[in-house]
């Protein structure tokens, strides 16, 4: 809620809380879906550097753990840092992966944001 009202210090500091969160305990279950908002919020606030870096961070623990469920939103997030960087071509081709994948899981919203993006 923070992200869609403005407040990208707020939803920065949120996405960082769900991810100290779950990397006391090495999970990742309840961490992918801030994977997304987090780099929006950082693209948005400070540009590529520090939403890779969120993404690397956040996508480690994604990666670590496994679930199949949740891999998708590195493929979507990746997507949107090309896009960012204007880096079209590639941009497409993660969105369009992040998009089967959603498709592929039946995660209807998810699949529509990756879509639109």
């Amino acid at each position: 809620m923070a992200l869609q009202r403005g407040d990208l210090d707020l939803a920065t500091a949120r996405c960082e809380e769900g991810y100290e969160a779950s990397a006391r305990v090495r999970d990742a279950a309840y961490l992918f879906p801030y994977v997304l908002t987090g780099v929006r919020a950082h693209l948005a606030r400070s540009g590529s550097t520090a939403a890779r870096e969120w993404l690397e961070r956040s996508g480690e623990l994604i990666g670590e753990r496994g679930i199949p469920g949740t891999l998708g939103c590195l493929e979507h997030a990746r997507g949107l840092v090309h896009l960012h960087e204007g880096q079209t071509g590639k941009a497409r081709d993660e969105l369009a992966r992040a998009a089967a994948f959603w498709q592929g899981r039946r995660r209807f919203w998810e699949g529509a944001a990756a879509l639109l993006d």
